[in-house]
């Protein structure tokens, strides 16, 4: 992360300024609201066109000469690289595909013959922990009797396992077509029959939507689709899976399209308020036969609690939050069970506030108000001193309360904040930077946007953040970082050194860019990691990039960098793709050519850039090419036109009427060129079509 000018942006659709943001619709699939939002190209339009009247740049917009973050800029910009490049071109819709099903007819199909490739990860699989990270993780579920037993489910990076406290780490669903894991369920019978469920998908950032929940009897060796299945078209996220502690058979799941319920272990579910979004589910200890808690989120306000007292067959409403939240989480007391917590955020994603139930739900006091000057716990700072009541609620949100002691709670947005006296006053517990004008009382450093919280027992706690996953077993007074061993990381690009063996350097989603070499890995960059090269002369000088093309390089092997894409040597400064391409001149290793809506030029590896063309591409370069065997032959692809030079770009001729014509138009993805032969060059496309190269 950009500590000083960047701040703090995680994954997906919110966006906030001052009074209505914009987010993406988490509409229910069986609405009619969905409909008239149901693809790609209407949620980018409401997006653009909310911030269209803003100057809005890199995830920044200026008020009253002030500089304030977009929030949910960044998000949402990762959430478009992602589909943007997987949808029908020529509609918009989303891939109407069960991945599951489709993988299993593969593998049934597929040549038996041994595979002789031999593939060795290199990771990235370490890290120092506190402000450092390895990738995001959404949930962690602990074995019954062993507590060195943990397994942890992660958006993009699947479903891990540890029999030793984390010292070492296993996965367990590499070989599945969805290894995103949005929540894990032991069966109550594990000991004997090493059942588990998952709740496949990304529940919090959308980087894949839900196939449904899946089932092993082998302790995760094997997987099968219940019957609770989705296509990816349908866009469903699985929020919570909740089982009954005393009938294995009995699960729950709360999506974005209403509550799901099974009592044969998942064979069939029963639909429940199919027109809702549910983001929390939650027992009531020593009712759980009958008696659930259910929030609904609002992207429009007016979010609700729910309750059941007959095992989900009649709902009722029984709190109502104010029409400026958006989403609810809440945790119920072990100790005292009519004592229920709910946090909820505004829409624009700061803290609206803790509510507190004493009578198990009939009534709810507002004990913490977050709209109140200084107050937003969510905020990327723990001393709100701006008029910023902004927030990443709608992303990072949770709530856990320590089991022996219902006045004792954790509260999870950006930052770690504890209360010791029912909500009614919190402390900052950890925050995600050292920096002291975040963090001026020097607390605990861990990684930021907090997606999970547990009680393993009564001393040792456990959060998940983009991170990784993090523990403390005093307090909060000191963090252990157990990320290490595990390969979770959502890798953008990677550059490797033509010198030395096994160097690389790598761009990753939030954990800024990571460097491995003698073995080891360090960080060398903050943020999202992109696009990343090392010369091919000299280990060196390598290049590293922040979105939109922000590149910092080092001739030093990073004992120090600096900005070569800043308003000084570029005009207008970085203004490219979220992921912009460059590559180095491969007769000329102090020349580099750059694509934003246009080519630029630099002889002297950045301190000066020279525009060498004038296509102004609007959908932005996303892929370039030059030829080894003549390094005047340049190729440049957006996602759907296709240019050339000949003549080191002096001139460009246009040849995107030569492109194989595909049905439904996918985009372009990659293009590259015959070592020897310039003439000679392959290009990718995307899409689920039977065409890709």
């Amino acid at each position: 992360m950009k500590k000083f000018n960047i701040l703090l942006l995680l994954i997906f659709t919110y966006s906030f300024v001052f009074s209505q943001n914009w987010q993406e619709r988490f509409y229910s699939p069986q609405s009619n609201e969905k409909k008239s939002v149901s693809n790609f190209y209407d949620i980018q339009k409401s997006f653009n066109d909310y911030w269209e009247n803003y100057d809005l740049k890199g995830g920044y917009y200026h008020k009253n000469g002030k500089k304030y973050k977009a929030s949910g800029w960044k998000q949402f910009k990762r959430w478009e690289w992602f589909w943007e490049t997987r949808i029908n071109r020529e509609t918009g819709e989303f891939p109407e595909i069960n991945i599951f099903e489709i993988q299993k007819d593969i593998q049934k199909r597929q040549d038996t013959k041994a595979d002789l490739s031999n593939w060795v990860s290199m990771g990235p699989n370490s890290s120092g922990g506190g402000y450092a990270g390895l990738g995001r993780i959404n949930c962690v579920a602990f074995h019954p009797t062993d507590d060195n037993i943990i397994w942890i489910g992660t958006p993009s990076g699947g479903l891990w396992k540890t029999i030793n406290g984390g010292a070492t780490w296993s996965v367990l669903n590499d070989n599945l077509s969805v290894i995103g894991v949005s929540e894990i369920v032991l069966a109550n019978d594990y000991l004997t029959s090493n059942t588990i469920y998952i709740a496949t998908g990304d529940r919090d950032g959308g980087d894949n939507y839900s196939i449904g929940v899946l089932k092993s009897t082998d302790d995760g060796a094997n997987w099968n689709q219940t019957g609770l299945s989705f296509n990816v078209s349908n866009r469903y996220r699985i929020t919570r899976l909740l089982m009954h502690p005393t009938d294995g058979d009995t699960i729950y799941a709360t999506t974005n399209g209403g509550i799901y319920k099974t009592i044969d272990g998942g064979v069939n579910w029963a639909s429940q308020y199919t027109n809702k979004i549910f983001f929390d589910l939650e027992f009531k200890p020593n009712c759980e036969d009958t008696v659930l808690y259910a929030a609904t989120y609002s992207y429009s306000g007016t979010p609700e609690i729910y309750k059941t007292k007959d095992g989900g067959s009649t709902w009722s409403s029984i709190y109502t939050f104010p029409t400026t939240a958006s989403r609810v989480e809440m945790d119920v007391a072990e100790s005292d069970s009519t004592v229920i917590y709910a946090m909820a955020c505004t829409t624009e994603g700061g803290l609206d506030g803790v509510y507190r139930s004493d009578n198990s739900g009939v009534t709810f006091t507002k004990v913490y108000d977050g709209t109140v000057e200084n107050k937003n716990l969510l905020n990327w700072t723990v001393l709100d001193t701006e008029d910023d009541k902004t927030g990443q609620g709608g992303y990072d949100l949770t709530l856990s309360v320590l089991p022996s002691n219902e006045d004792v709670l954790y509260l999870g947005g950006i930052n770690t904040w504890k209360s010791v006296d029912g909500g009614v006053t919190w402390t900052a517990n950890n925050v995600w930077t050292s920096y002291s004008l975040y963090n001026p009382d020097g607390k605990p450093v861990v990684h930021a946007d907090k997606h999970y919280m547990e009680y393993q027992d009564e001393n040792t706690f456990f959060e998940a953040n983009d991170g990784g996953i993090y523990k403390t077993e005093d307090g909060g007074v000191n963090w252990m970082e157990l990320t290490n061993g595990m390969v979770i990381s959502q890798m953008y690009k990677l550059g490797v050194s033509a010198t030395v063996k096994n160097e690389v350097v790598t761009g990753l989603q939030d954990n800024g860019s990571k460097l491995i070499s003698s073995g080891n890995w360090s960080d060398v960059n903050e943020g999202d990691g992109m696009e990343c090269l090392i010369d091919y002369n000299d280990v060196n000088v390598q290049y590293s990039t922040y979105v939109n093309g922000e590149i910092d390089r080092t001739t030093n092997h990073w004992v120090s960098s600096v900005h070569i894409t800043d308003e000084s040597r570029i005009t207008g400064g970085p203004n490219g793709a979220w992921v912009t391409p460059y590559v180095i001149d491969p007769a000329n290793n102090e020349t580099l050519y750059l694509g934003y809506e246009d080519i630029w030029k630099t002889e002297n590896r950045g301190n000066s850039w020279t525009k060498i063309s004038n296509l102004s591409l609007a959908n932005k370069i996303r892929s370039i090419a030059i030829s080894p065997g003549d390094n005047n032959v340049l190729y440049i692809t957006d996602h759907d036109n296709f240019y050339k030079t000949t003549n080191g770009g002096t001139t460009w001729t246009n040849l995107t009427v030569n492109l194989p014509g595909i049905t439904n138009n996918p985009s372009i993805t990659y293009i590259t060129v015959d070592f020897n032969n310039p003439q000679k060059l392959w290009i990718t496309y995307g899409g689920y079509g039977s065409k890709k190269v």
